[in-house]
């Protein structure tokens, strides 16, 4: 593959976006866990209009690599202004980074990478994130044979071996738990677990058409209390909760959305979404002219036989409690008995911190396995010399 010059470009008008968006598809071709992204999600991420609301506070640039005039390669560097405020790291993010297997190419697509972001200051880059930790990032490293949920990425195993072997090191490892059936852990405990949650004072409930936006606005809220002290937090902004709600209620079900409160606070929710990833491998990437027909059929008329679940979470003033623990088993099972009335064969939980001992010791109670396993990279970018 090292034949020919490799000419990287910046994106700037609407071929190079094209060809940045069209890269992900000679790299996968043939690779039937491969779901395209929707392209006007990833156009909305990368146009030099920037009206993703990353960009209130955030700055990026993205580029495509090219062998014979042909898109083979595409990445993105981007500076997050919030991450830089909690963390005070000097730290910029790699982004969205596709190409098919020569060595030359991915260091020419990195070094690029890094030498923006060193002329912003920064002196590590890691990755990879779209564009921010709150958006699909870390690269698959394990479970490479099983097509990813919405929201979870896909990669080529040569990625990793490609960033090893230009200095980048793993930063954290985010897992995917899956159950092929409804968990039946929680069956058995949950009589159990409710007595002990009324106990505490807790009431449960799903959310409804008509709350669901508030419902969800709620989750966003209590995402970033919950998630505060977590590796690599940032917060979600109004904007971006906007956009997320715009984005949730098209395809969450109101009974998927578990939540507890306690003396009027909502205190712990849980998410589970139908994944529509099982639809969206076949649209390649376009919900229009047709696509949106197929996908709002299996929405609202035949559901869809899997499901994720990719957020929960508990107020830290309830963490490492008891009551705490809980209100989240509770809520998961709240939000996951809408896949009990029907025909769902696979729940998907993630990403979890490796770490995060807590929730990885709740799933495998509720009956789920280790399923991915997706790795955050990272290097010093402080000296400028050549790989």
């Amino acid at each position: 593959m090292s034949g020919a010059k490799i000419n990287i470009r910046e994106v700037v008008d609407r071929k190079t976006i094209r060809d940045f968006l069209d890269v992900p598809f000679t790299v996968y071709a043939g690779d039937e866990h491969w779901v395209a992204p929707l392209r006007h999600i990833e156009r909305r991420r990368i146009s030099p209009r920037r009206k993703h609301p990353f960009y209130e506070h955030g700055v990026g640039r993205f580029w495509v690599a090219y062998r014979d005039n042909k898109p083979v390669g595409r990445i993105g560097a981007v500076i997050n202004h919030l991450h830089l405020k909690h963390h005070d790291d000097s730290t910029g993010h790699f982004s969205m980074l596709e190409a098919v297997d020569d060595p030359t190419l991915f260091e020419g697509l990195l070094k690029t990478a890094e030498g923006w972001a060193r002329t912003q200051g920064m002196e590590r880059l890691t990755g990879p994130f779209n564009l921010s930790i709150n958006e699909e990032c870390g690269l698959l490293v394990e479970g490479f044979d099983i097509r990813p949920a919405f929201g979870l990425g896909h990669a080529r195993p040569y990625y990793q071996c490609r960033l090893a072997a230009l200095g980048y090191g793993k930063e954290k490892d985010l897992l995917s738990y899956v159950s092929f059936g409804m968990m039946t852990g929680l069956d058995r405990n949950l009589s159990r677990m409710e007595t002990a949650a009324a106990e505490a004072g807790f009431q449960f409930r799903h959310s409804s058409r008509k709350h669901l936006t508030r419902d969800i606005h709620n989750l966003i809220t209590l995402f970033n209390d919950a998630w505060a002290g977590n590796w690599g937090f940032v917060p979600i902004t109004q904007r971006e909760a906007n956009q997320l709600v715009k984005d949730l209620r098209t395809i969450i079900y109101p009974k998927g959305l578990g939540i507890a409160e306690r003396n009027g606070e909502v205190v712990a929710m849980a998410c589970t979404i139908p994944d529509i990833n099982e639809v969206l491998h076949r649209l390649r990437g376009r919900l229009l002219p047709f696509g949106w027909l197929r996908l709002l059929w299996h929405l609202k008329i035949k559901p869809l036989s899997t499901h994720h679940l990719p957020l929960a979470g508990v107020r830290r003033s309830l963490q490492d409690t008891a009551a705490g623990a809980i209100a989240q088993a509770v809520v998961f099972y709240t939000a996951t008995a809408v896949g009990r009335s029907r025909p769902v064969t696979r729940v998907e939980a993630g990403w979890i911190l490796e770490d995060n001992r807590g929730t990885i010791r709740f799933a495998e109670t509720a009956g789920m396995t280790p399923h991915k396993r997706y790795r955050i990279f990272g290097k010093d970018i402080g000296d400028p010399s050549p790989f």
